[in-house]
């Protein structure tokens, strides 16, 4: 969790360290097959960043053999549904890195196009020579994408530096309270997590609106099914891959603060007087 155990003394580390898993440029590109998956829907069920401590407390349950909070019910169910996808892109990802510009076997005698060396050497790097008819079509589509991926981006590295500086402030109030002040450490985690809910919906907001165009040029290809130009079927893949990322950040929020706010929440029920 968050916060320590240890007199008021609050440990960032684990929050800090959720901030970068979210990171669209080590997003790998995916060769050898395709995923027929549309994330929206499991974006508009996401559960999202709890309200206060009462509302995190719901999200888990107290594992008797630890004393430590676990994440329980829906959002159990969702942090485990998005990181094995994120496993399965991840894993697919690694396939295809050794063989991302392989040509196909063929039966001897038969040419494939490209396999010399560019006549008029303005071919790039890898290139095969050859592209579908409509690789202009797809091109433009890719490059919209990218565009829509810069933003994803840019909105993602500011969040993370507010939530940051909201943490940090956070910290800085938890460690002046009272040792048996469970109370008002409740009540200054009730405060964070209601701002921290706005910002992320107001985030969240921001990520399916782009994440919309992306499924909408990922699904005219057909999610990459038909394409034959490997280097475009991964493409098409990778802005899949970055999008499961960016579920795994979000998702990743709503744990971390779910499990704070249920220790706070915890402790204070426990301890009224």
């Amino acid at each position: 969790m968050i916060f320590s155990k240890i007199k008021f003394t609050v440990c960032v580390f684990p929050f800090l360290m959720i901030l970068f898993l979210y990171d669209t440029s080590n997003s790998q590109v995916i060769n050898d097959k395709y995923f027929e998956q549309n994330f929206i829907p499991i974006y508009d069920s996401l559960v999202h960043s709890p309200l206060n401590c009462e509302e995190a407390f719901k999200n888990t349950s107290l594992d008797t053999l630890t004393n430590k909070f676990e994440l329980s019910g829906k959002l159990k169910d969702q942090f485990e549904l998005i990181n094995n996808l994120d496993d399965e892109y991840q894993t697919e990802s690694l396939k295809s890195e050794q063989n991302k510009f392989a040509l196909p076997e063929v039966p001897d005698g038969i040419e494939i196009p490209g396999n010399r060396p560019p006549q008029n050497g303005n071919n790039p790097p890898g290139s095969f020579g050859y592209t579908p008819d409509n690789v202009r079509e797809i091109m433009e589509d890719m490059n919209k994408a990218n565009i829509v991926m810069d933003k994803i981006t840019v909105n993602t590295e500011k969040y993370k530096k507010e939530l940051k500086k909201s943490v940090s402030e956070l910290n800085e109030k938890l460690k002046s309270t009272l040792k048996n002040d469970y109370e008002g450490r409740v009540k200054i985690t009730n405060e964070f997590l209601s701002s921290q809910n706005t910002e992320y919906d107001k985030y969240f907001t921001l990520f399916r609106i782009n994440i919309v165009k992306i499924r909408d040029i990922v699904k005219k290809y057909n999610y990459g099914k038909y394409l034959k130009f490997p280097p475009l079927r991964n493409d098409l893949l990778r802005l899949q891959a970055s999008t499961v990322s960016n579920l795994k950040f979000l998702i990743t929020i709503t744990k971390e603060f779910s499990l704070t706010g249920a220790k706070f929440y915890n402790e204070e029920i426990n301890n009224r007087q």
